[in-house]
C-alpha cells in the first residue's frame, strides 16, 4: 500500500483560447456609471468566464481581474476600486485600483489571482455617462506548485512568467510542449493560442 505522503493529486491541464484568456467583459457585460456608490456582487455577475452566472466563481485557473472603462470625459472617479474575492486555495484576498485620470478610455488590471468574486466596490462616479465592464486576463497558477509545462496550440508566440519572478517570450511550434516552471502565462503578449497549461 502506497504510504500516504506519496499520493499526489492526478495533473490537470487548462486549454485557452486568446479570448477566453482575455476577455474583458468576462465577468460583468457593460453597466453605466453612477453618481452613488455601487458594489458589484456575485448576483450581479453575468460573463462567459464564470461557471454559472450570479454565482461569483471564475472558470479555473485563477485570473486576474480587469475593469475596462469607456471614453466619457469627466464622467469616473480617482477613488480607488476595491476588489474582495477568494483566490483557488479558498483564501480570501483584497486589493485596491486607483484609476488614472477621470475621463476613462482604459483598462485598470488587478494584481491578484481570484477565482471567485465577492464583491467589486466602486465609489460614486463624475456623472452617469461612462460604462464599466469586468473582465479577466492572464492564467496564473492557484496552488503553492507552479505549473509545470506550457504548450503551444499555434506556431508563435508564449509569453510566461518564471516563479522567479522574470519574463521571457519562449518561440514555438504548434503543438509544442515546453516543460518549464512558470507562474502565469502573460495573455496579452501570447500568440501562440490556443495554449494548455500543465499542472
Amino acid at each position: 500500500m502506497a504510504n500516504p505522503q506519496e499520493i499526489r493529486p492526478s495533473p490537470a491541464t487548462f486549454t485557452r483560447t486568446q479570448a477566453e484568456a482575455l476577455d474583458p467583459d468576462g465577468l460583468k457585460t457593460a453597466f453605466a456609471t453612477s453618481a452613488s456608490p455601487v458594489t458589484v456582487l456575485p448576483a450581479d455577475l453575468n460573463g462567459a468566464q464564470l461557471v454559472a452566472a450570479g454565482a461569483g466563481v471564475i472558470k479555473g485557473p485563477d485570473r486576474r481581474m480587469t475593469i475596462a472603462r469607456s471614453n466619457a470625459a469627466g464622467q469616473y472617479s480617482t477613488s480607488p476600486i476595491v476588489l474582495t474575492a477568494k483566490n483557488g486555495r479558498g483564501e480570501t484576498v483584497t486589493e485596491s485600483q486607483t484609476p488614472a485620470n477621470i475621463n476613462g478610455n482604459d483598462t485598470i488590471t488587478f494584481t491578484t489571482p481570484i477565482r471567485e468574486i465577492v464583491s467589486v466596490a466602486f465609489p460614486g462616479q463624475g456623472g452617469v455617462g461612462g460604462s464599466f465592464q469586468i473582465g479577466v486576463v492572464d492564467l496564473v497558477c492557484n496552488t503553492n506548485q507552479p505549473f509545470r509545462a506550457v504548450r503551444a496550440g499555434a506556431a508563435n508566440n508564449l509569453a510566461v512568467v518564471f516563479t522567479d519572478g522574470s519574463t521571457d517570450t519562449i518561440p514555438a511550434l504548434q503543438g509544442e510542449r515546453h516543460d518549464v516552471l512558470v507562474t502565469r502565462l502573460d495573455a496579452t503578449n501570447t500568440t501562440a493560442w490556443p495554449v494548455t497549461l500543465y499542472t
